[in-house]
């Protein structure tokens, strides 16, 4: 035991941490997620070598005097989440802190000592009762890589948001949010942002000049169309399903790097030809538009798509049904013999004009063998030559 570095005691049922445990000087990792601790001892504070803490999913309400946890120089790693917290008060004492998942509690904001944080990496504050993120953190928090804030009921994003100049990954999705900061796509290492699920109208304009991000997810919202995408030349993957758009924006076309595309559940009429000006897409969601028709020729020069989903569209007439149900190198098929005049007829009416239906063997005879592709024959009148057909 004397040279303990690593401990879980997770999935058990205490209800306190046992005193014999500060005496493990060595001790730096423990786990004791999935218990009944409602109070942190004050033994606890003397385990001043603890590196990586794991309390989630207790029933913790309180953390303690604040001054308690300064003697925690060392800790790096913490996760208090799934309990009842409802202050982070003490937690912003922990200077040395690189990551903290506080989520799944019931904080409804930050307290001032948290910008005492700075060294922090990964902040996780997601499902709480968060109604708006201090504009104080967006300039302590200068190394703050990942901020989860997802689930909660943030109205307004501070402008300020530029100012977290090693920010990669954003997640603001399930909250109340009508706008986002028109600085956000000035953060100059930002590479993912989910807003999904709020009730944004417009895109900044700013987030169609970024150069770094690559995932944008914004489905959910009420969004109609795009900023000028011009300069999003790392942009991979882009999720607008559940907007309001009627047509496919045609900015998107500026996207080279775009190789997935999700227009699920919109209010889609058409698909704009310029599609395949998109030349990298490989997924193409255009799902359950139910006033969707038609899908352009050219999207069969989209050379690199794999997966094109018109499920639910239930008004689709070109391509018909039959091609749809066989999937997507059918669909390319049949758009293709659509652009080269060879579209398959999959049904004819044929009325026999002979004396009681007589010769309707014969008829069948000559026209599967006289049958030919529109465009075979230059002169061709959309006529059939019956010559030589008996009816007797």
């Amino acid at each position: 035991m004397d040279s303990l570095s690593e401990l879980s005691l997770k999935e058990n049922k205490f209800c306190s941490i046992p005193a014999y445990l500060a005496t493990i000087s060595t001790l730096k990792n423990m786990s004791l997620s999935k218990n009944r601790l409602t109070v942190l001892p004050d033994h606890f504070f003397s385990m001043t070598s603890m590196e990586q803490l794991d309390f989630s999913r207790n029933q913790l309400v309180d953390l303690n005097e604040p001054f308690q946890w300064m003697s925690l120089t060392k800790l790096v790693h913490l996760s208090i989440s799934f309990n009842n917290i409802t202050n982070l008060d003490p937690i912003g004492q922990c200077t040395s802190l690189i990551y903290l998942d506080a989520s799944n509690n019931v904080l409804t904001s930050l307290p001032p000592s948290f910008s005492r944080s700075i060294r922090l990496r990964v902040l996780n504050l997601s499902s709480n009762s968060l109604r708006y993120f201090p504009f104080n953190l967006m300039t302590s928090l200068r190394f703050l890589k990942t901020l989860n804030l997802s689930n909660n009921l943030i109205a307004f994003f501070p402008e300020a948001v530029c100012n977290l100049r090693s920010l990669q990954f954003l997640d603001i999705s399930h909250n109340k949010l009508t706008r986002l900061p028109e600085t956000l796509g000035y953060c100059p290492t930002l590479i993912e942002i989910n807003a999904s699920n709020n009730f944004c109208t417009e895109i900044p304009e700013s987030i169609g000049k970024s150069l770094t991000i690559e995932t944008l997810k914004l489905r959910n919202n009420a969004l109609s169309s795009l900023p000028n995408m011009r300069q999003c030349l790392s942009l991979k993957t882009l999720d607008i399903s559940h907007n309001e758009f009627t047509e496919l924006p045609v900015v998107l076309k500026e996207c080279n790097s775009l190789t997935e595309l999700n227009l699920q559940n919109n209010k889609l009429v058409r698909i704009s030809a310029s599609v395949a000006q998109i030349k990298k897409l490989k997924i193409l969601d255009l799902s359950n538009n139910k006033s969707l028709e038609d899908l352009p020729m050219t999207l069969m020069y989209l050379d690199s798509l794999t997966d094109l989903n018109v499920s639910g569209c239930v008004k689709l007439k070109n391509p018909p049904p039959e091609i749809v149900k066989q999937g997507t190198q059918a669909i390319l098929k049949f758009l293709s013999q659509l652009i080269d005049g060879s579209e398959p007829i999959y049904s004819m009416k044929v009325l026999v004009v002979g004396y009681e239906n007589v010769g309707k063997t014969s008829l069948i005879r000559s026209l599967s063998k006289k049958w030919k592709k529109v465009g075979e024959n230059e002169n061709t009148n959309n006529t059939i030559d019956l010559s030589g057909l008996s009816t007797d």
